[in-house]
């Protein structure tokens, strides 16, 4: 089970708007056989809606840069999908159990000032977002399927730290998005993969 943050993070480039998802939150009752049971927290920086090949009418979803706070989810990733995972401290370190929607991955990212909204005006289909299939930079790709969930609407202020940027000037400005839309989902989903990108394609 996922109980997540999807936080929008929107730029313009080229004269075009640009999107960014950061995903944020705690998985509950996950793991690779002989491993026992998980519990973790995972941060995941996403650029949806990439065409992987000419001719594809599948959108992917790039996964930039992943933390987590188990050692195990990020062996587990790295050996069945080649991802790579850093190792971060999270606050709070059980999200579902936290007061308010508030989350920091420490050293990277900031999800601060987070508060409910009576609905949702970002024009996004979460769900399509959700549902897309994934690469990050090996030859594998994999694809979470959610079920039917309710949302929560959600704003808030995201700060990407000069550490995701790769900065090398430790004294850099973070990158910050104030009053961006989001929301919270909690749903049970299964990971269909690893299997070769080109098995998620639909022909033209």
């Amino acid at each position: 089970m996922d109980e997540d943050l999807f936080m929008l993070l929107k730029g313009q480039r080229d004269k075009k708007t640009t999107l960014a998802v950061l995903e944020a939150g705690h998985q509950k009752g996950n793991g690779p056989p002989g491993f026992g049971i998980l519990n973790n927290e995972e941060t995941t920086l996403e650029l949806p809606y990439v065409r992987l090949r000419p001719g594809s009418k599948q959108p992917y979803i790039y996964k930039s840069q992943i933390f987590t706070d188990s050692p195990v989810a990020g062996l587990f990733g790295g050996l069945v999908f080649g991802l790579h995972e850093t190792q971060a401290k999270m606050v709070p370190p059980n999200s579902s159990d936290a007061l308010n929607y508030d989350q920091d991955t420490v050293g990277w990212f900031k999800i601060e000032r987070v508060a409910m909204q009576p609905q949702d005006t970002s024009g996004v289909d979460w769900k399509d977002i959700s549902n897309q299939p994934w690469f990050t930079d090996g030859p594998l790709c994999g694809r979470h399927v959610y079920n039917v969930a309710p949302t929560i609407s959600l704003r808030g202020d995201v700060q990407l730290l000069p550490s995701v940027l790769k900065e090398p000037n430790p004294a850099a400005e973070p990158l910050a998005f104030f009053d961006v839309e989001g929301i919270r989902m909690n749903a049970h989903f299964k990971i269909i993969g690893p299997a070769s990108c080109a098995a998620f394609d639909t022909a033209a």
